[in-house]
C-alpha cells in the first residue's frame, strides 16, 4: 500500500527499535533522523530534505529501525509498506 500522511512539527514518524515495514519519501517538509532521540546521548545523523528516501535500509535488511526519524516541520510523507508489489527491497516473489 502506498499513501501519503501529514506529521506535524517535532511528531515522530518511527522510532528506534520499531519493525521496518515501511520505506517514506518526503514530499513536502524536512525529517530529522536521531539516534537515542531525547535522551542525553542524543545525537542527529541526518536532516531529510524534499525529494528523498529514507527508513530503507532497516527494510532491505529486515532489521528494527536503527534511528527515530522526527518532523523538523509541518511535513507530507509517502508511506510505501515493504509489501508493495516486492518493489521496495529490489525483489519479486517466485511460486
Amino acid at each position: 500500500m502506498v499513501r501519503d500522511r501529514r506529521f506535524r512539527k517535532n511528531e515522530i514518524i518511527y522510532r528506534q527499535g520499531d519493525p521496518a515495514s515501511e520505506v517514506f519519501f518526503v514530499k513536502f517538509g524536512t525529517v530529522d533522523l536521531y539516534v537515542d532521540y531525547k535522551t542525553e546521548d542524543s545525537k542527529l545523523i541526518s536532516v531529510v530534505p524534499e525529494g528523498k528516501v529514507f527508513g530503507e535500509l532497516g527494510v532491505i535488511e529486515g532489521k528494527p529501525r536503527t534511528m527515530t526519524s522526527v518532523a523538523r516541520e509541518d511535513s507530507v510523507v509517502t508511506v510505501v509498506d515493504k509489501d508493495s508489489n516486492g518493489n521496495v527491497t529490489g525483489t519479486t516473489e517466485t511460486t
